[in-house]
């Protein structure tokens, strides 16, 4: 039997958003109170349900207070329903809107609706579960992993503009630089100095040009110098970087940088691709890496854009990762609010946050990120990243170190 959904909005769009997506309903009706329709939430969940050919109608106008007038609304739209709506199973999602609101049209449908095929459920977000309310004894049943990176971030309001690993040359290259990858994962404690050196090379040190232009995209300094000649682990770095012709370096002091994109990589970014490649290796259903989200455009200003060292959907979740290869002082504060506001804004009822740093970082950082409940995993504590984020995959939890 086909059936309509009836939900109640509310400043949380995902426990609508999933059993509609799970269950393809013919039709959504969207029941939206004046707060809901000044907040333009009707009109985003509207959009996202058309996109996957789900037909919306909106009905507004509904109190968002007084009991008896909530449940004389209901009880004309359940009226309207019966014959709007024929033959069809009706679904009353009573997650979202108000406890009075859900209170009210809970009961008037049990009410009204007796006899006649009609289910109320609610999303149990703790438990990964959809319960059936109505008709009563059912067994909840399991949420079904409907949700990517972009459909997850457009409930949140952000547009997903652009992914590094949504292209196959990207993907190519990461894979081909893999091992130089896993080396320096592996050493990442001991190379800490290393890290910190070639980083000062790429980026600039102590008034000295770095290799990269200061927008990241050209060369213009690419012959850089040791202050002394490589030793020891150092020197298998340089040399395992130099076999896979990231840079030349003459055995001696001097490196010559072969282009920005090998200089980004060796700069810091080799610890997004580990990321990505340990998340893809934890078999994530969406995982995007060196990614840029949109938010929503608001009173004609520009939208704001935040940039994303790592996504990853799963299980109707996401998983926002920042990777630093070099933190101090303020930098260092700035990192931890951005991530908090990151997972409270873009991850929402279902995300989580982590912080990978292949240096440690100093008492005050690790305070903070402990009091904004920022999981966090420093030195040799990334090479247990798959391990957490398998962990994360099961459960939705990252554990704290």
């Amino acid at each position: 039997m086909k059936e309509v959904h009836v939900c109640l909005l509310s400043n949380q769009l995902l426990p609508n958003l999933i059993p509609a997506f799970m269950e393809r309903p013919s039709r959504v009706y969207l029941i939206a109170t004046q707060e809901m329709r000044e907040s333009g939430l009707d009109k985003r969940m509207n959009r996202l349900l058309r996109k996957e050919k789900i037909e919306v109608r909106i009905r507004s106008g509904v109190p968002s207070a007084e009991y008896g007038e909530i449940r004389k609304y209901a009880a004309k739209l359940a009226t309207e329903l019966v014959s709007a709506e024929a033959g069809k199973k009706i679904v009353l999602n009573a997650t979202g809107g108000t406890k009075l609101l859900s209170m009210g049209f809970v009961d008037v449908f049990r009410e009204r609706l007796e006899g006649y095929p009609v289910r109320v459920i609610y999303t149990d977000t703790a438990h990964r579960a959809i319960e059936t309310l109505v008709p009563r004894d059912q067994p909840p049943s399991s949420m079904r992993d409907v949700l990517t990176v972009d459909t997850y971030l457009a409930a949140q309001g952000m547009a997903l503009q652009s992914a590094a690993s949504d292209q196959s040359e990207w993907r190519d290259a990461v894979r081909k630089r893999a091992p130089v990858t896993e080396f320096f994962a592996e050493n990442c404690a001991e190379l800490g100095p290393f890290f910190g050196t070639i980083n000062g090379m790429v980026h600039g040190r102590s008034g000295n040009s770095g290799a990269l232009s200061r927008n990241g995209e050209s060369l213009i300094q690419p012959r850089q110098e040791f202050n002394r000649r490589p030793q020891d682990l150092w020197r298998e770095a340089l040399t395992r970087i130099a076999d896979s012709r990231l840079l030349d370096w003459d055995g001696d002091k001097v490196v010559h940088f072969e282009s920005p994109e090998y200089a980004r990589y060796l700069g810091g970014r080799w610890l997004e691709e580990y990321a990505w490649l340990t998340a893809e290796a934890a078999d994530l259903r969406d995982v995007r890496a060196s990614a840029l989200g949109r938010w929503e455009r608001e009173s004609g200003a520009d939208a704001p854009t935040n940039e994303f060292d790592l996504l990853a959907a799963h299980g109707n979740r996401i998983l926002i990762v920042e990777c630093k290869t070099g933190m101090h002082g303020a930098s260092e504060q700035a990192v931890a609010t951005r991530l908090e506001s990151l997972e409270r804004n873009a991850g929402g009822l279902f995300g989580a946050s982590l912080l990978l740093s292949a240096r440690g970082l100093s008492t005050s950082m690790k305070k903070r990120c402990t009091n904004l409940r920022i999981p966090v995993l420093e030195k040799e504590k990334i090479r247990e990243l798959h391990a957490r984020m398998e962990t994360w995959r099961d459960t939705g939890r990252i554990p704290p170190d």
